[in-house]
């Protein structure tokens, strides 16, 4: 597993960017699997919902960029925020084309999108709520959060039509 991931900053949108609810995250591996838990920018393992442990973008990078042991960013997503992260798992193949269903799922997203750290799925960022009271949602290869967790963050936009780095208003 590689250490760091690649982070594209100058295309992560400005508007998440403003957010000060950044946290850091390493490569772990658990039970022959690799995970990435949030960590400070020590990069020591934290609670990502805890608001202490948060902290703006520019540190979030600064603290990337510095520490060998710090793969990545993340945000962590808050009700309060308005902002629904979609997970979409396993969907692109090693040459980068996307399954039919997840292209469907992007299309009438319509908003930021961005490739995860593995390569092998995306990560949509859309202004929005979900049904009812739920937090999040998961069936399958999809997840949905509004709070409760944080999503990586790469910049590394993925856009089969040229799209844009704006997070969508109009969903």
């Amino acid at each position: 597993m590689q250490n760091k991931s690649m982070v594209n900053v100058d295309k992560i949108p400005d508007e998440l960017k403003q957010i000060s609810q950044w946290v850091c995250w390493k490569y772990t591996k658990k039970r022959e699997k690799w995970t990435k838990p949030p960590c400070n920018v020590s990069g020591k393992n934290i609670d990502a919902q805890s608001s202490k442990n948060w902290v703006s973008f520019d540190e979030a990078i600064a603290a990337y960029r510095r520490n060998n042991n710090i793969a990545g960013v993340g945000l962590v997503l808050t009700s309060d925020l308005g902002i629904v992260g979609i997970d979409l798992d396993d969907c692109l193949d090693e040459s980068g084309h996307i399954d039919a269903w997840a292209k469907d799922i992007v299309f009438k997203v319509g908003s930021y999108t961005e490739v995860s750290p593995s390569g092998a799925g995306l990560r949509i960022f859309v202004r929005g709520s979900l049904p009812g009271d739920s937090a999040g949602r998961k069936s399958g290869n999809i997840e949905m959060y509004t709070s409760g967790r944080y999503l990586t963050v790469t910049g590394n936009i993925f856009s089969p039509q040229g799209g844009n780095n704006e997070v969508n208003y109009s969903k």
